[in-house]
């Protein structure tokens, strides 16, 4: 009976038996590293993903936020396939979180509505805003918020607390992705209308929400119905069109009628929304205060001669609603006209259409 002989390699000394040298040639499994990502082996919805950094896994695929679970975001790779990546932090499901509705009378921090133990505090435009949520305060990035969300910067106040106006002060908040939200994708944009959104670019290269629009009057004042490409407006059978902002931005260079979300996009001036409209625009600060001769009828200000939306330029000698302080060097468009005169009436805004 022939007796069995295995193949092996000696070593000339104790020392050699550390030696990488001293080895039979043949490679370790360990040195053959991970197998490979096979999709048909992975748990039914999850596919083989690479996340971008070159890492390929099982991962659990989606078409939209409502796909992942909680503390998850679908997300797109570079190869654009969707997939659901875990959020940078995690929270407890519960009473008081993402989006749940909170009484503004209760206040920002550690309003009884909102999970303050977990940084959840009540987002609201006034103390009696109707549609006040709990939401993250405070954030510093994107990655503090939640799929659909984006950390934001907003005027101080109006707020929970006080209906007075700020003025040059913010804060932070993670506010749910609607229009003009910054995006990276398509899946990024959720809205609030239950309207497919889409992420689009603007003149500088950058990208922001928006929704789908068949006309202009689907869309804010601001803004017109394009097609997606955004080389003309949309007309029948032109396919996909979406609300593009009129600037074909958001957040301009802070000079007066330049697009903004906050008074921190403003160089000399404040954000304030325009009347009768959802455009949000920068003012400038008048260098002197600004009157108006009762007999003349001719206003004395310190105003920049000219805007980037070309149209009239004014001043408040007074404030106007509670979002415009007096003193501040506005763009002019129309709403309406005087019964009296029948003259067009002169209201704040720059890319609001004259109506």
């Amino acid at each position: 009976m022939k007796s069995l002989f295995l193949p092996i390699v000696w070593c000339a000394s104790i020392a050699a038996l550390a030696a990488p040298a001293c080895s039979s040639g043949s490679a370790s499994p360990s040195d053959a590293g991970p197998p490979p990502c096979v999709s048909s082996q992975c748990l039914a919805g999850n596919k083989c993903l690479d996340d971008g950094t070159g890492d390929v896994q099982c991962r659990p695929v989606c078409t939209s936020q409502a796909d992942c679970n909680w503390n998850y975001t679908c997300t797109e790779t570079p190869s654009h396939e969707l997939f659901c990546a875990p959020d940078k932090h995690s929270y407890k499901n519960g009473k008081g979180v993402w989006g749940d509705s909170c009484n503004p009378m209760g206040g920002v921090d550690d309003n009884p509505d909102c999970d303050w133990s977990q940084g959840f505090g009540c987002y609201a435009t006034s103390p009696t805003d109707a549609s006040a949520f709990c939401t993250q305060i405070y954030c510093k990035s994107d990655a503090d918020c939640r799929g659909g969300y984006w950390c934001a910067t907003v005027n101080l106040a109006p707020n929970a607390d006080t209906a007075t106006r700020s003025e040059n002060k913010t804060y932070t908040v993670c506010e749910p992705r609607d229009y003009c939200a910054t995006c990276t994708y398509d899946v990024d944009c959720v809205g609030t209308e239950g309207v497919a959104e889409h992420c689009i670019e603007d003149i500088h290269g950058g990208h922001y929400c928006t929704p789908e629009c068949t006309e202009a009057s689907n869309c804010d004042n601001e803004a017109q119905c394009i097609t997606l490409n955004q080389k003309a407006l949309c007309s029948k059978g032109a396919g996909t069109c979406v609300c593009a902002a009129i600037p074909r931005e958001c957040v301009g260079d802070g000079k007066l009628c330049s697009p903004c979300r906050s008074d921190a996009d403003c160089k000399n001036g404040l954000c304030v929304q325009a009347d009768y409209s959802t455009e949000h625009f920068c003012t400038v600060t008048s260098g002197v205060a600004c009157t108006v001769d009762m007999t003349t009828g001719v206003l004395t200000d310190e105003c920049p001669s000219s805007d980037e939306a070309n149209v009239p330029i004014g001043c408040t000698t007074a404030a106007d609603g509670s979002d415009i302080p007096a003193n501040q060097c506005i763009g002019l468009v129309t709403f309406g006209t005087d019964p009296t005169t029948l003259e067009p009436v002169p209201s704040p805004g720059c890319y609001t259409p004259n109506r």
